[in-house]
């Protein structure tokens, strides 16, 4: 089950490179939920996109001399990767998926099929009944959706949504007297399958008319393909040098990271192999260009309001003057 849920928890729909995923999780593991039926392989075709193994950016597929490669598209240039003659997608049914949910989390009822909001059920925790739903992509459209879903039913939804960076800021906490709790897969489930009778995990709480109920994780979430602060998107997966400085320094909240290692992380083009300079780069430009993706980050980070957030150590490094309690890294 734990295996199940580290496919699902990725994205929607839970689909996965095979090659990628057995590497994740293990060939025992996806063998099981492969000849249980949970996941079924399809055939990876020419010019479908799959994540990139090095970056996670979108690779195209193609066919040549008998073989299949994915070529990255992220700035990184990432090196060709050989996919093998017969790559696969490990797939799961979109029905199938919610009706292993609605039972993985206790619920009444069956749940829904297709839409924006799929239905999933219904749970009673102590005097509440509490309806839970499960949004793939939460758009405009999906919030409409659910302004109709809630008119009738209990008076507090849970909407699920696959990983918790797809959590905006905008949106809505009511729609009229019902209290809507937006959620990640990935922070409700836990590896085992099981949910907590609270549903918090990994959220904050907060009371609302004697259920425990969710917000937002409040401080700087780091992740693959951006960064986060109070559920606010800060930092694009496009800064790439941003991203992986903050990266690096949110590994060791309060603690100077030297320049040296700073810039491996942010130029790791202009290295060798074993972390010395590249031939005919100087330690001069490095550093100019380590200032400018600082002045990024402070940038980024002014949100929290924390004075001197990234702090300079002249000629030592810089620190990121956060609690350990204010960071979570996913990726």
């Amino acid at each position: 089950m734990s295996a199940f849920w580290a496919l699902a928890g990725r994205d929607w729909p839970p689909r996965y490179p095979t090659h990628q995923l057995v590497h994740d999780i293990g060939p025992v593991a996806l063998a099981a939920l492969l000849g249980t039926g949970v996941l079924r392989e399809e055939a990876v075709r020419p010019h479908d996109t799959v994540p990139c193994s090095a970056c996670r950016r979108r690779a195209e597929v193609i066919y040549q001399r008998g073989s299949t490669f994915a070529i990255c598209s992220g700035p990184k240039g990432c090196p060709d990767e050989d996919l093998g003659p017969a790559p696969s997608w490990a797939a799961m049914n979109a029905e199938d998926f919610a009706r292993r949910l609605a039972a993985a989390l206790g619920l009444d009822g069956l749940p829904g099929v297709g839409g924006a909001v799929v239905p999933l059920g219904t749970r009673r925790i102590g005097d509440e009944s509490v309806a839970v739903e499960l949004c793939p992509h939460p758009t405009a459209q999906a919030v409409a959706e659910l302004s109709r879903i809630v008119r009738h039913g209990p008076a507090v939804h849970v909407v699920l949504v696959p990983d918790s960076g797809r959590l905006q800021a905008d949106l809505p906490r009511e729609v009229g007297d019902v209290e809507v709790v937006w959620a990640g897969l990935d922070e409700v489930l836990t590896l085992d399958g099981a949910l907590g009778v609270d549903l918090t995990p990994v959220y904050a709480r907060r009371r609302f008319r004697g259920l425990v109920t969710l917000v937002p994780f409040a401080g700087l979430v780091v992740g693959s393909d951006g960064a986060w602060w109070a559920g606010q998107r800060v930092i694009e997966a496009e800064l790439v040098q941003a991203l992986a400085l903050v990266r690096v320094l949110s590994r060791r909240p309060g603690e100077i990271v030297t320049m040296r290692e700073l810039w491996r992380a942010v130029r790791p083009s202009e290295h060798t192999a074993k972390g010395g300079l590249a031939k005919g780069v100087k330690t001069t430009d490095l550093d100019d260009g380590l200032r400018q993706v600082v002045c990024e980050v402070r940038a980024a980070l002014a949100v929290t309001g924390v004075e001197n957030v990234v702090e300079n150590k002249r000629k030592v490094g810089y620190r990121l003057n956060l609690e350990p309690g204010q960071i979570r890294i996913d990726g």
